[in-house]
């Protein structure tokens, strides 16, 4: 698992049928095929060969990095972390209903089939996926749980490209 903290932003890589994967989103993945010894591309695609992920590796005390980039663009900074593995009593902690001062519409978090499930009005429920420590990946982006002074759930952060910062409190039920 790669972080990107400035864009809140997770890559995660993982062998599949013998191959190395690199997983974008919570749905999307792609196959990489080599370029060089640290450089590899998205196979099977037409732009496949724009798409630049570089693996640095740890030097003294400094995670692995992954450096993704495009084209002949800026580098993204993903750096290795260790990814959450919430069991199902901390999953229970998130669930609740959530409310936001810039939107009506009240989020739920439930856990359905042992995954943290995001609900809202007008979509089908979205899984969340654990990502480090109260920090989860979703299709609306990245969700990052808040806690109060006792280490209670209070809220979550929500950011999705141009959406930062957008907050939600936890609502007494």
């Amino acid at each position: 698992m790669y972080w990107d903290r400035d864009g809140d932003q997770f890559l995660k890589t993982f062998l599949k049928d013998g191959k190395l994967q690199v997983s974008l989103d919570v749905d999307e993945e792609y196959s990489l095929k080599p370029a060089s010894e640290t450089l590899f591309h998205i196979a099977d695609t037409p732009w496949g060969d724009q798409a630049n992920f570089r693996f640095e590796p740890s030097a003294g005390d400094k995670p692995r990095r992954l450096l993704q980039s495009f084209g002949d663009g800026k580098s993204d900074i993903f750096e290795s972390v260790a990814p959450s593995t919430p069991t199902a009593g901390d999953l229970a902690d998130y669930a609740g209903s959530y409310v936001s001062e810039e939107i009506e519409p009240i989020y739920r978090i439930a856990v359905r089939d042992g995954k943290l499930t995001l609900m809202r009005l007008k979509h089908k429920p979205a899984p969340l996926e654990p990502a480090v420590l109260d920090v989860f990946r979703a299709e609306i982006g990245t969700v990052r749980f808040t806690r109060d002074s006792k280490h209670r759930v209070s809220g979550f952060v929500l950011n999705s490209g141009r959406i930062r910062n957008f907050r939600f409190t936890r609502r007494a039920d």
